[in-house]
């Protein structure tokens, strides 16, 4: 146990830190559908010096779906459902997320590590909730897929909007983590 984390062994600590992050989310979120996160503990790039700590991306994006203010647009599955008022793909999860399993070894960012603890005292090592909360916002746009057929981007046609709510967002994570 660490830091009001009561978990007694690494994956348990990285599991309650987890629902901390993504209940701190939930209060923040205005959804009537559930979002779901698959999350893995992998090596990431790193060195001695510098690497990953983790990133997350919308597992599934769709255009078209019910209620969708811009029709022909991709939209991240979790904010096309939270439009839609209903799981749009209930068979895939909504995020992915991996983060890196090798944080505080010699050769990754050696002399580092992360810390499980619920209450910020993270002192030299990585606030796994902070990183997880950080990592969650970053989904809420989804990233420019080559692969994807040449339809308007959802991050131009509401970056004045969105970039409004995440400053609002941000301020709000930061209060409830009191930081």
């Amino acid at each position: 146990p660490v830091g009001g984390n009561t978990g007694t062994t690494v994956g348990q600590q990285r599991l309650i830190a987890f629902e901390e992050a993504t209940a701190i989310w939930g209060e923040l979120l205005d959804t009537p559908v559930e979002i779901r996160v698959r999350a893995t503990f992998d090596p990431l790039p790193c060195t001695a010096d510098e690497g990953a700590l983790g990133g997350a991306s919308p597992d599934t994006v769709v255009s078209d779906s019910p209620n969708a203010p811009l029709a022909g647009t991709w939209y991240p599955a979790a904010l096309a459902s939270r439009l839609a008022g209903e799981d749009v793909d209930p068979s895939s999860d909504d995020i992915v997320a991996r983060f890196n399993s090798d944080i505080g070894q010699a050769d990754c960012l050696e002399g580092s590590g992360w810390y499980y603890g619920l209450d910020g005292a993270h002192g030299d090592s990585f606030d796994l909730v902070t990183v997880l909360l950080h990592q969650l916002a970053a989904v809420r746009i989804p990233p420019v897929q080559a692969d994807l057929p040449e339809l308007p981007d959802i991050a131009e046609a509401h970056f004045s909007a969105v970039g409004q709510l995440e400053d609002e967002a941000d301020v709000r994570i930061l209060r409830a983590l009191g930081r």
